[in-house]
């Protein structure tokens, strides 16, 4: 490898760990003002009944945290999917 080359590579590192940056500095699911937290649950198929028993008790506990401001100001967002009882 030669000189330039070697510059090159190490050029387009530094750029692209420099744009990664400002994406690694949010996380996911959070904001200034909500905290989205997502689960998967049985929602249909046999084991349906379970599945809503728990997200009702989440969404029950989630508004009881976001009656008392949430967590640091931030309200709660709970995002359910159903896998269907899919292995």
């Amino acid at each position: 490898m030669t000189f330039r080359t070697v510059f090159r590579f190490a050029a387009t590192a530094t750029a692209i760990a420099a744009l990664a940056l400002p994406a690694q500095a949010q996380q996911q699911g959070v904001s200034k003002d909500q905290l989205l937290i997502g689960t998967i649950l049985d929602l249909s198929g046999p084991l349906a009944g379970y599945g809503k028993d728990l997200r009702n008790g989440m969404n029950l506990r989630m508004a009881e945290v976001n009656e008392q401001g949430g967590i640091h100001g931030r309200k709660l967002t709970l995002r359910v999917e159903d896998n269907g009882y899919g292995p």
